[in-house]
């Protein structure tokens, strides 16, 4: 935190959807070394100009569920990916965890009776990105949501600095429990989407196990779980300055005539888009915002959309037109909210200043 402000960045979960936050960044980033720049080239003996900065040192907390933790974690990984390189992943990787299936009706009506996807794949990929790092690894203050099934509670991961724990030792005592949790079981709690992929078993240190399944099932859009954690660790801090990205929101109507006789099967089927579950997860991403705006010392940035027609809902579309169209509606949304995004990248050069 510098000046009094403590700034967060918070990512929705949104499956294949992820590359729109990670463009999003990208480009947020990219207008701060833009700026970097310009004061570089005032000074009166310039010297070797700035490297560009890593999301690490502008921003004090970051918050992340399901597929919006995998970019978050990417960030403050020990050796953090860029942005750009986290699209690529998404780009490259996504059909293994997402086999596409010539027998589309099928394979979603698989779902109905078990899991869509075996786990396999996913946890080959999580392995080969995050290797043995470990939780306590991680370069920032850290939360990830999951949902412990066991308890029946929300379950979140979270790391904090060593500066942060000399700051709050008593809060940090607290934290210990997950410092040894591998980044790979956490980007799998995170992501086990039910009835696309089995819930999670994770060991802690000491021995405990956890039944996880996916954080969007408590924390679609974490930036209130965030907030509350920056204000248990920034205490005195005048300003909270949130940064929540989604993943675009689905603007399908479900009128009168086609719900009023749906049972339990039509609310759940994942032939009409899982409705339930759809408004579930919108509902709460949109809420917190809501909430967030009325928040005393709060300046609350929120980046989504609605889906256009282009876009697939389900979150696990790889096929390469849904990519494109995907990556499309980030540029789109960049051009939308560029003057927000302008101004967000002027507060965060000013406040983070070295």
């Amino acid at each position: 935190m510098k000046r009094g402000v403590a700034a967060i960045l918070s990512i929705d979960g949104g499956g294949m959807r992820g590359i729109i936050p990670a463009l999003i960044v990208q480009d947020l980033m990219r207008r701060i070394h833009f700026l970097d720049l310009q004061r570089w080239r005032r000074l009166p003996f310039r010297g070797v100009p700035p490297a560009p900065r890593q999301a690490t040192e502008l921003f004090d907390l970051f918050a992340g569920t399901s597929t919006g933790a995998l970019v978050a974690l990417g960030l403050v990984q020990p050796d953090p990916l860029p942005p750009e390189q986290i699209v690529q992943i998404y780009r490259q990787r996504s059909r293994e965890i997402f086999p596409h299936s010539r027998f589309t009706a099928a394979a979603t009506m698989k779902q109905a009776f078990t899991v869509k996807y075996e786990k396999g794949p996913l946890e080959a990929v999580l392995q080969e990105l995050y290797g043995e790092t470990r939780l306590g690894d991680c370069r920032s203050n850290l939360v990830v949501a999951a949902y412990d099934t066991d308890h029946r509670s929300p379950f979140f991961f979270k790391n904090y600095t060593e500066r942060s724990c000399r700051r709050n030792p008593e809060l940090c005592r607290e934290s210990v429990r997950y410092r040894d949790f591998s980044l790979r079981d956490v980007a799998r709690a995170t992501t086990a989407a039910p009835t696309y992929f089995e819930p999670a078993r994770v060991t802690a240190t000491d021995g405990k196990q956890y039944t996880l399944v996916d954080g969007g099932l408590v924390a679609n859009n974490p930036a209130l779980s965030a907030y509350v954690e920056a204000r248990k660790l920034y205490r005195d801090a005048r300003q909270y300055l949130i940064v929540s990205i989604g993943t675009g929101r689905s603007n399908r109507q479900f009128p009168w005539e086609m719900i009023h006789r749906w049972g339990y099967l039509d609310w759940v089927s994942p032939l009409n888009g899982a409705p339930l579950n759809a408004m579930f997860t919108d509902g709460q991403s949109e809420a917190v915002a809501h909430s967030l705006k009325q928040m005393p010392r709060v300046n609350y940035f929120r980046f989504n959309a609605d889906l256009p027609q282009t876009v697939k809902e389900e979150m696990d579309d790889t096929s390469e037109d849904n990519i494109a169209a995907v990556e499309t509606m980030a540029k789109q949304m960049i051009r939308r909210f560029s003057g927000e995004l302008h101004r967000l990248a002027i507060l965060l050069h000013r406040h983070r200043l070295l």
